[in-house]
């Protein structure tokens, strides 16, 4: 079985029966490089199966990729439609036609939705610090 295959089959099981699989591989790696690693190198490894486990951690990105969505922002188009509808909405309740309503709120979830992104970014950017100068 190669490896895209032996992946697939891996994604067509349910999720929790997939992070029980990363579960058992990652202790079974754990044990097997322990065998051959000093203590320090045991650390770093358990270290960061430990932030694959943590719901809050962007684990699949490198250092870049998470540095740079944390200083990720909307786009200056984005950011011209965002001031005009809250300066319309602030000049006069009521003012905005229900699109435009629906448009701003729309824009203003993506802004939640971007932060609690670069939140997580700079989290997982600090974890993965930790267990660097461990």
């Amino acid at each position: 079985m190669t490896e895209s295959q032996l992946l697939e089959a891996i994604l067509q099981l349910p999720e929790g029966d997939r992070l029980d699989l990363l579960d058992r591989l990652m202790q079974a790696l754990i044990h097997d490089f322990g065998k051959e690693a000093n203590h320090f190198q045991r650390h770093v490894l358990l270290q960061r199966y430990v932030l694959l486990q943590d719901p809050d951690c962007l684990a699949g990105l490198n250092s870049t990729e998470l540095t740079t969505l944390a200083h990720s922002q909307l786009t200056s188009d984005q950011q011209v439609e965002l001031s005009e509808l809250l300066s319309r909405n602030c000049q006069e309740i009521n003012s905005l036609s229900s699109d435009e309503q629906m448009r701003l709120d729309e824009i203003l979830t993506e802004i939640d939705q971007l932060n609690l992104l670069k939140a997580k970014a700079l989290y997982t950017l600090q974890r993965l610090q930790s267990i660097a100068v461990v």
